[in-house]
């Protein structure tokens, strides 16, 4: 999901500006054309005749003012706008043949097939489209229950770029009530839906779209009320849904079920989820079906979804996650897809209270497991009271059925039902019960890297263990709420099991590396008790970055993919938090340019904000004392230390600066270089750490300068380099500086794992140390064990099971 969470709003704040600057050039009222507004005149051909016109002049507005303007289809065009008036319904007509003779659009490319579909306002291929007003579109789909026979929509547009529909209130479609497929820049905002009078009614539907925003919309529908599909093989790609207010009587906000495709960077944050209060059911149940459903059964692959700042109310179930094999094809005569892949997932501050006794569910197929999958800062409350028997139930695989988060029935756990995962983390969640239930409060089956850290989970007078792990392959349980007053341990039924270890805090002493495999140029940082560790090569090769998370510094945890651009070359990470916004910003490098990427959390994901520098590489972003930003980085050619101060995250302001480039005989032993720059400020003095010599050397080391500007000038210090080959240690080099609990530095790097010329590296960590006159010393260590860094509990060690 790595495009476009804030800047998405800007871009297309500024389209919508360009559309409409065009249609203010011209503007026609469709009474002009001889629309009557009367609800009883058909005004389709009048209504077409005033888009035609517009179309006519290069663009323009076509205005309906108040009023109940009936009409079939009306096709639109580009650069024009269809403005609504407050007071003015734009009325469906209840007749089929009304809507029976779709017309080929002016603009279809001849590589697609004729343009058909049954809708009030209808387009394809088209540009700069935009729908607004303060007015309503109303369906009448009441007319159209009738599955055997044409049930139309009321927006229907495919194929087009910079789509802008708000304000509207949307009612009573015939099926679903909008859907916008296979479009380029697709923004909805401040709509208010309701669709309750028909068959399949959803509320809006995302087809096959990328860069999409939806913020500040309320959908009401009796079916699915905002849900992104991919009925081809184009992925969802770029979405954010923001600040909506959803109910159904299915899914409030759903990715799938179709999903051919897949989806790809999608971002949904601050909505709330409700049951429907206004309507009776005619699919799903009468309080909802699931709030947050996550579906993967027609192939393609679902990656870097982020859910967060959620809250949930009424319904049956707060989150279905499935990867299953229904394994439909959307092509004539196309073959069935494969299995397709659920990946990088992160759901985080999500409350739910009054919700079903089903409970909820996380299913791969055997084979075909989920992956990655974190969920953090989740508070759910269930109706529970149910029986001890559903514990020890068999769940069924159900591979081919339609995924539905009550498709399995009662789950044997009252909160998760985790099965056939890989990498599930479970942070800082509490889940309760309004009656006492006798269930476990999870259940893990076939899953390979499990976490639960910080959980708190009611356990019934009678009841089964908190938690049963079936067949789970390294499981790491770790400070558990003392639900039995005397303990730490939550109650903990395993069986077929490798290692499963329940963790007081803290290890008394580590040794290096504390990351193995080909990872290089960590940067950490520290968030509400959490260290988040990025670095190069994970993801692909060096196509992107993944987050591994740690209470401890020496056990990390590989979490998602949090920055994927779609290019080769991205390496070199630094993260920072805005204390006066919360947003993350994460400074990378690509192809030798450095850019900025933006998230909401510390695990992204992070969409590109803008490029900063060319021919430049490993950026650091600095806040001084007084609030004062500067970007360090490295120019090229020459590898020169630059120093940029920032007007903000994401603006430079005045003139860059070299402050350091390769002069020492250490930094110039296997080719000129200075990189990986990292500000220290101690005792009110700047230490610039950074890497000389070739980074795929075993010469490769680690230096520093002091200034007492962080614009320099910066002097060497004699004792160059601090940390260097030796004692088994080859390479070390760029890195960050982090602190403990106790205040103490930290520098965490990456070493080669030999003395040959390559780009073999893990992840190590070890001290660095102030003395009184403020000289820096480290030392790089490896295999022997050292000190662990200080947290907030002095209490070390994990008990096996």
């Amino acid at each position: 999901m790595n495009r476009v969470p804030r800047i998405l709003a800007t871009v297309f704040a500024w389209l919508a500006a360009v559309a409409v600057s065009a249609a203010a050039e011209f503007a026609i009222d469709v009474r002009e054309c001889g629309a009557v507004g009367d609800g009883q005149t058909l005004c389709t051909a009048a209504i077409q005749k005033a888009v035609d016109q517009c179309a006519g002049r290069g663009g323009g507005t076509v205005r309906l003012p108040a009023g109940r303007w009936l009409t079939g289809t009306v096709y639109l065009a580009s650069d024009v706008t269809i403005e609504l008036d407050k007071d003015g319904t734009l009325l469906g007509s209840q007749k089929h043949d009304d809507y029976a003779q779709p017309r080929a659009a002016v603009n279809s490319d001849d590589r697609q097939p004729p343009f058909r579909y049954a809708a009030i306002l209808a387009g394809s291929d088209l540009r700069n489209v935009t729908i607004r007003g303060g007015g309503t579109i109303d369906g009448q789909g009441a007319a159209f229950r009738d599955k055997t026979k044409l049930r139309p929509k009321n927006i229907y547009l495919q194929r087009c770029k910079n789509v802008t529909v708000e304000g509207l209130r949307l009612r009573n479609a015939g099926c679903w009530m909008q859907h916008y497929r296979q479009c380029d820049g697709v923004t909805i905002r401040g709509i208010d839906v309701f669709n309750h009078v028909s068959f399949n009614n959803d509320g809006l539907n995302i087809d096959s779209c990328s860069n999409v925003l939806i913020e500040n919309c309320r959908v009401d529908s009796d079916d699915d009320a905002i849900v992104l599909k991919s009925l081809s093989a184009d992925p969802c790609r770029n979405a954010v849904i923001r600040h909506c207010t959803v109910s159904s009587h299915c899914n409030g906000i759903k990715l799938g079920t179709e999903s051919q495709g897949g989806f790809q960077d999608i971002e949904i944050t601050g909505c709330v989820v409700h049951s429907p209060k206004k309507s009776e059911k005619i699919y799903g149940c009468q309080r909802g079906l699931a709030a947050i459903a996550l579906e993967i059964v027609d192939g393609g692959t679902l990656s870097n979804v982020a859910v967060s700042d959620i809250r949930i109310e009424g319904v049956t179930v707060p989150i279905f996650l499935r990867l299953g094999n229904r394994a439909r094809s959307y092509a004539p005569d196309g073959a069935k897809p494969g299995v397709g892949t659920f990946r990088d997932v992160v759901l985080r501050d999500i409350v739910a209270e009054n919700t079903g006794e089903v409970g909820c569910s996380i299913t791969g197929l055997a084979g075909h497991p989920i992956r990655d999958v974190l969920l953090e800062n989740i508070k759910l409350g269930f109706d529970g009271g149910q029986p001890k028997e559903l514990a020890s139930r068999t769940v069924p695989e159900r591979a081919e059925a339609y995924p539905e988060s009550v498709m399995f029935g009662t789950l044997p756990a009252y909160g998760f039902y985790c099965r056939h995962v890989e990498g599930l983390t479970f942070r800082n969640v509490e889940l309760h019960t309004r009656q006492p239930d006798l269930r476990h409060a999870m259940v893990f089956e076939n899953v390979k890297g499990l976490t639960v850290d910080s959980l708190n989970a009611a356990v019934a007078e009678g009841g089964v263990p908190a938690l049963r792990m079936t067949d789970v392959d390294g499981a790491e349980i770790r400070d558990g709420q003392p639900v039995e007053c005397d303990t730490r341990t939550i109650p903990l039924r395993s069986t077929g099991c490798q290692p499963v270890a329940i963790y007081s805090p803290e290890p008394a002493t580590y040794t290096n590396p504390i990351i193995d495999g080909t990872l290089a140029d960590p940067a950490v940082i520290l968030h509400d008790g959490v260290y988040y560790l990025y670095a190069t090569g994970e993801v692909a090769g060096d196509n992107g970055y993944r987050v591994y998370t740690s209470t401890d510094l020496i056990r990390w945890k590989r979490g998602p993919v949090v920055f994927r651009p779609g290019q080769r070359h991205i390496w070199a990470p630094d993260v920072w938090r805005d204390p006066d916004t919360g947003r993350f910003y994460l400074y990378y490098t690509a192809d030798k340019t450095v850019g900025v990427a933006e998230a909401a959390g510390p695990e992204g994901p992070f969409a590109i904000t803008r490029k900063l520098v060319d021919q430049a590489i490993d950026a650091h972003l600095f806040r001084d004392d007084d609030g004062r930003l500067y970007l360090y980085y490295v120019t090229l050619p020459g590898f020169r230390i630059t120093v940029q101060p920032m007007a903000s995250p994401t603006e430079p302001a005045g003139d860059a600066r070299v402050i350091l480039q390769p002069e020492s005989e250490w930094e110039t032993r296997n080719g000129r270089v200075t990189e990986g720059p990292w500000i220290i400020k101690h005792d009110g003095r700047y230490y610039l750490l950074y890497s000389g010599s070739g980074a795929d050397t075993p010469d490769y080391a680690v230096g520093y300068a002091t200034s007492r500007s962080p614009l320099g000038p910066f002097v060497r210090a004699d004792h160059n380099p601090i940390l260097h080959r030796g004692d088994g240690v080859f390479g070390p080099g760029h890195g960050g500086a982090i602190q403990d609990a106790q205040g103490a530095w930290w520098y965490v790097y990456h070493q080669k794992n030999s003395d040959r010329r390559a780009w073999d590296r893990f992840i190590c960590i070890d001290r660095l140390h102030f003395d009184d006159r403020g000289i820096l010393t480290g030392r790089a260590t490896r295999a022997e064990p050292q000190p662990a860094p200080a947290t907030g509990d002095a209490e070390g060690g994990k008990t096996a099971l």
